[in-house]
């Protein structure tokens, strides 16, 4: 961990069903007193990490622009260095625990990161790449000073002198002369009078205009409005008749509404786009001022949140005051995006707890399942995710625990795949189906075995999980953890019986 004190790593998130943002990480120069945050603690064995032995931590600064996130605070905590030198890293904010859990593996070089979300391992393709910024040395210019204090001056006294208008030589006056004269002298040429309705010279170009429409002075009288003639009145309606081809301006008039139509829709697109954006980024004075031009339910039509609405952006982004004002403006609750997922299925695959209870209170519905391919429900998301709060919140919701997607598997299948012991405890504790098969006669404890998932293998075979199910391939549990060598796995089965 020493190596990474007052290190600058630069490098790119790139998600694969979102848009590439540039990352920076600035660590500090020491690392956090003992002992470690009791909030640091908690994450750590809620993922089964270490939390003694060489497990340290240190403050780092995230930055990502893209994202609205300037340095912003995270916890750094480390592994105890392994045999080649890497160590992995887990990051969490303190202050706004909504912004989620980072997995980050520290090279034995020094010089890169990778890593991605909480359930990134090691082997998987990296979400976020990032390399150390080495800080090359500043060549120092020569300073050149004046020779004297007099020529600096002498100088500085030209260029303020510089700044001052020449005077203009005054031309002398003709001499007159009595003996010579080839002729009278010439009269002063007399300046031409100002038409009607020009500023006068005293009062400036800022002035009221005599008998003008925008008088500035009080007590000037205003023109009166100009009466057209029959005639002339139709020719303003009708630019056809001073041409005198009745069908040219017919397109002309056509292609015009066309392309005020058109700039009205560019409009009225870049309008939807920037609420959707400002929802996203929690900016309340721009969504007031916009939510009365487009209301809260339209979707942005393009760039970053194409699909989206107001609600599923904040909900995506955590912004608590934002979806409370949405919801005050009477949003959609029901609504979905493309894929069919509504604002509650963004919040929970994004981990915002606070949001899922703001829209679970505003009764938003527990069941909806997206359309096909997926037909994912939003208590199968939270089971495949760490936060077990947010699993809970939507069981006692009402939440189907035994709803199955397209491939047939339910909740407790999603929980036992990515090991997440905290949901099985809650999935279990409602009397979910631990047998279930799905459509390939997969049980939740053979996709724990064939994950390597023993400590959910522990669970659910204390939760009376059969061993012995096989699938549609005749393999049962143990089959499954030896095929893909789960040593732990296949040490919990045999004290097991399995």
């Amino acid at each position: 961990m020493e190596a990474l004190c007052g290190a600058t790593f630069d490098g790119h998130l790139d998600p694969p069903d979102g848009q590439k943002c540039v990352v920076q990480y600035k660590f500090e120069d020491a690392l956090l007193p003992e002992p470690m945050p009791p909030k640091v603690q908690s994450q750590r064995r809620a993922l089964g990490w270490p939390v003694r032995n060489g497990v340290s931590c240190v403050l780092a600064q995230c930055s990502i622009p893209q994202l609205g996130m300037t340095n912003e605070e995270v916890v750094v905590s480390s592994d105890p260095v392994a045999k080649d030198g890497s160590c992995r890293l887990l990051l969490q904010s303190l202050k706004r625990p909504e912004l989620g859990l980072t997995v980050l593996r520290f090279e034995s070089g020094g010089t890169e990161l990778i890593g991605g979300d909480e359930t990134w391992e090691h082997g998987e393709t990296p979400i976020i790449k990032m390399q150390r910024r080495i800080a090359s040395p500043r060549k120092s210019r020569p300073v050149s000073k004046p020779k004297n204090s007099n020529s600096s001056s002498v100088t500085r006294r030209a260029q303020f002198d510089e700044t001052k208008p020449e005077p203009v030589p005054e031309k002398p006056a003709a001499k007159r002369s009595s003996q010579g004269s080839r002729g009278p002298a010439r009269k002063a040429p007399t300046p031409p009078q100002s038409p009607p309705g020009s500023p006068t010279p005293d009062r400036g170009l800022l002035g009221p205009i005599e008998g003008g429409i925008a008088s500035f002075g009080m007590g000037e009288r205003r023109q009166k409005p100009v009466q057209l003639r029959a005639s002339e009145a139709s020719l303003l309606r009708r630019p056809d008749l001073v041409t005198g081809d009745a069908s040219k301006p017919t397109k002309d008039i056509r292609a015009g509404r066309a392309e005020t139509q058109a700039e009205f829709e560019a409009a009225k697109a870049e309008g939807e786009e920037r609420l959707v954006s400002a929802a996203a980024f929690g900016e309340i004075g721009d969504m007031k001022l916009l939510i009365t031009q487009h209301g809260p339910d339209r979707p942005a039509p393009e760039g970053r949140y194409a699909g989206l609405t107001p609600l599923m952006a904040a909900a995506q982004k955590g912004r608590e005051e934002a979806i409370e004002f949405l919801l005050e403006k009477a949003a959609c609750l029901e609504i979905t995006d493309p894929k069919g997922w509504t604002p509650l299925m963004h919040a929970v695959q994004e981990q915002r707890p606070g949001v899922v209870r703001q829209l679970l209170q505003a009764k938003a519905m527990v069941n909806w399942a997206a359309p096909s391919p997926e037909q994912v429900t939003a208590l199968m998301l939270a089971a495949g995710r760490p936060r077990a709060e947010i699993c809970n919140a939507l069981l006692k919701a009402g939440c189907n625990k035994e709803a199955a997607d397209e491939q047939g598997r339910r909740a407790m299948h999603f929980a036992a795949k990515r090991g997440i012991g905290g949901n099985l405890v809650a999935l279990l504790s409602v009397r979910a189906q631990a047998n279930a098969q799905d459509s390939d006669g997969c049980t939740p404890l053979m996709l724990a075995a064939a994950a390597g998932r023993a400590d959910s293998v522990k669970l659910l075979l204390a939760s009376r999980a059969d061993p012995s199910v096989q699938d549609h391939q005749g393999h049962c549990a143990a089959v499954l953890a030896e095929t893909f060598e789960h040593d732990r796995v296949l040490r919990v089965l045999a004290g097991a019986g399995g």
